[in-house]
């Protein structure tokens, strides 16, 4: 693998990284210590413990978010039709809308290109673009569900959890934590795009 790969590799595992921890920073300042949050996991794994990952993965997935104030800045401001639960916000990068991409594409487009007998270029990257899209918008739907449902295994309320996730990401929302968000968005693509080649073709 050139040099420069193995170095676009790392940054793009960096900025990932980096993505989950924000997600779990938010999660853990809203639910105590991480120590608390353990030993909850730990007394009541049926409720708390479950509870406590699949709120996560909805969470992680939303957090952070794109207002529609900063959309609006590049006429963007109509994505948030796709998503009117959310108020005013879309879902930003998180490794599950990754890789729920990733397996949609690849599966997806692996079914067209053998029902149709395309080639990978050309046709069947389009495809495959069109269904990473396709399944960033569907993971973005089911972890919304995700994270209601596992706060409330973990005995909160739907509104208790709607005003916990608003002030997290209400409290993000500044420019050059968008623009960072943004870039992250945009590397993660490139990385999904170049797994989605190497497995299909």
């Amino acid at each position: 693998m050139p040099c420069s790969a193995i170095t676009f590799d790392w940054i793009a595992g960096v900025l990932i990284i980096s993505s989950m921890a924000v997600g779990f920073v938010g999660l853990s300042g809203n639910f105590g210590s991480i120590s608390n949050m353990v030993q909850g996991m730990v007394t009541k794994p049926m409720s708390f413990g479950f509870g406590t990952v699949v709120f996560y993965l909805g969470f992680d997935t939303w957090v952070p978010a794109i207002p529609k104030s900063f959309l609006d800045r590049f006429w963007l401001g109509w994505l948030t039709w796709l998503y009117p639960f959310s108020g005013g916000y879309i879902p930003h990068y998180s490794l599950w809308s990754l890789l729920s991409a990733i397996v949609w594409a690849i599966v997806g487009t692996w079914i067209v290109m053998h029902i149709f007998d395309l080639t990978f270029f050309w046709k069947g990257l389009g495809i495959g673009f069109i269904m990473f899209v396709c399944g960033w918008y569907v993971w973005g739907l089911i972890a919304w569900g995700l994270m209601f449902w596992g706060a409330s295994l973990m005995g909160l309320s739907g509104t208790q959890v709607y005003e916990l996730w608003k002030g997290t990401v209400t409290a993000q929302e500044s420019n050059i934590l968008q623009y960072l968000f943004i870039v992250t968005a945009v590397v993660s693509a490139i990385w999904g795009s170049k797994k989605l080649a190497g497995a299909v073709v």
